[in-house]
């Protein structure tokens, strides 16, 4: 995990979907020193993980921080 102290000095990366279905366009993606906020893993490691998959086939683990 990442300390806020960090985050808070980071910059954050601001990034639009501009091009495909109509549904997601015009949605915004912010990511922090920590990784996507409002990630769809919860876990904060400074990683920020994108795909087509949102779970496993038991739908115990998720595998993208943003499904596309």
């Amino acid at each position: 995990m990442i300390p806020q102290e960090e985050v808070a000095k980071a910059e954050c990366l601001r990034i639009e979907v501009i091009e495909g279905p109509d549904s997601n366009i015009g949605h915004g993606m912010e990511i922090n020193a920590q990784g996507l906020i409002g990630s769809l893993r919860s876990k904060n490691d400074g990683c920020t993980i994108l795909g087509s998959l949102k779970q496993s086939p038991k739908g115990d683990i998720i595998y993208n921080d943003y499904v596309i």
